[in-house]
This record gives C-alpha cells, structure tokens and sequence, in this order.
C-alpha cells in the first residue's frame, strides 16, 4: 500500500512565521508555494510518498507544507505563477529555493538538508 503524504496547509503568515522561522525546532521545512488559481503541486505527491518510507523518522525530521503565496506576504513575489516552488527553511533560515516540479532536485536536496536522526541506542 501506498505511503500517505501529509502536507500540512500553511493557514496564514503568523502561522508560516511560527513554523519556518522556530530556530528551535530542527525539523527541515519543505514549503510547496502556490497561486491560488492553481493550487498545490500534485505531481510531487508520488514522489514525496516514494521518499517518506526510505527515511528513517521523516515525519520527526521533515515537514511538508503547502503555502497561498496570496496569503504570506513573503510569498507574494511567487504569486500568479504556474510553476511551483519549493522553499527549504532549517534553523529558522531559508537554505534552498527550487522552481518547477524537478523530482530529482526536490529529492536530492530534503536528503542533503533533512537533519540527522536519532542515534540508535
């Protein structure tokens, strides 16, 4: 059976802010940022699902979130695009911006950034 990919949605920008910009929280943030008109990018969805299993503790190292770059004011230069775009945030900092649906760039670099997991006992 297929893995389930969560992305959370971003609601607004107090939210994106609280969630990218947490230099305590360790996790790699992975936003998919959209125009409004054509929502999310559906075509990553297989390939995030293909990746989740293949990392050990993904869902404690990495979040996948969808953000409106309507709705972000730091997202509104991305607004009335076609083309995705993937932001990498890690320690509260953005570390890679990729644009378009390139599966192998997006995967290659969650597996570059994503932090270490726990060390076996």
């Amino acid at each position: 059976m297929a893995q389930k990919v969560v992305q959370t949605s971003v609601l607004d920008e107090e939210h994106f802010k609280a969630l990218v910009y947490n230099p305590e929280d360790p996790r790699l943030f992975v936003v998919d940022v959209y125009s409004p008109c054509w929502g999310p990018c559906k075509i990553m969805v297989p390939t995030f699902a293909a990746l989740v299993p293949q990392i050990d503790d993904f869902e404690e190292r990495c979040q996948l979130l969808t953000a409106d770059a309507s709705a972000i004011t730091e997202l509104a230069k991305y607004n009335g695009t076609s083309q995705p775009r993937f932001l990498f945030y890690k320690e509260g900092a953005l570390v890679k911006d990729i644009t378009g649906a390139n599966a192998p760039a997006i995967v290659k670099a969650i597996t570059a950034l994503i932090p270490e997991g726990p060390r076996p006992a």
